[in-house]
């Protein structure tokens, strides 16, 4: 009997530790379970609080300063130019001396000149609400004679090539200040100035933030220029060609 009354003692006990056992990894496998809630449940709210942050950087106005704006216009100064590509022919007279030192030949040559302004020149002022771009007023930028397309000839149409330096100096003279007097400058400029226009705000307005743009031109902004003199020079006939 004290044998049997063991036995049964001992299976009560063995069934007590499992419980207990079960009883302890079901409060572990909760502990774990809250654990994971817990970390997940931070890892929304984190993510939220990002989206939230997100969506409020992008209400806000992008950050405009006129040091990005010149930055801009740099990059886009090739684009504003125009060019107009010039055929001249031009009688030219030489001393002042009959027979003795004054001559007259024609010349035809072929010049580039380019028109447009100078960026580094322009101003740049940014408020909330506009952004004012001052630029210079166009003007010719070069003049650039193709040496050679140079073509001499004399009162009785031979051709001749200039005989030293000095005459070829002066035959580049003759080209420069024939396309100032001669070529349609005047709508070369205006041409400058509304692709210049047009240009800059195609780039500028979809990075201004909602803020006006308004571009104006000041001449004070022009640098100085230079007139090219010479001897005498008549235009006979010339082609031009605008790019």
């Amino acid at each position: 009997m004290a044998f049997g009354n063991k036995s049964s003692d001992s299976s009560v006990k063995d069934g007590v530790e499992t419980m207990k056992t079960i009883r302890v990894g079901l409060v572990s496998l909760a502990f774990i379970i809250f654990a994971v809630m817990i970390i997940i449940v931070a890892m929304l709210i984190n993510k939220n609080a990002e989206v939230k942050k997100l969506e409020e950087e992008m209400k806000k106005e992008p950050v405009v300063t006129a040091s990005m704006i010149e930055q801009q216009l740099v990059n886009c100064s090739e684009l504003t130019a125009a060019e107009l590509n010039y055929r001249g022919v031009i009688r030219v007279e030489k001393g002042q001396i009959p027979i003795i030192d004054k001559n007259s030949f024609f010349m035809i040559y072929n010049a580039k000149v380019k028109a447009g302004i100078d960026i580094a020149d322009a101003k740049i002022d940014v408020s909330e609400k506009e952004v004012v771009v001052t630029l210079p007023e166009t003007e010719v930028l070069s003049i650039d004679i193709d040496p050679s397309s140079i073509e001499m000839y004399d009162e009785k149409q031979s051709i001749f090539n200039p005989s030293g330096k000095q005459d070829a100096i002066d035959a580049m003279n003759f080209a420069i200040e024939d396309v100032n007097k001669n070529a349609d400058l005047g709508e070369l400029k205006n041409r400058a100035e509304l692709q210049t226009r047009a240009i800059i705000q195609g780039v500028l307005e979809p990075t201004l933030g909602g803020r006006t743009l308004v571009i104006k031109y000041d001449s004070s902004l022009n640098g100085d220029t230079e007139s090219t003199e010479g001897d005498s020079t008549e235009a006979v006939d010339s082609t031009e060609k605008t790019e």
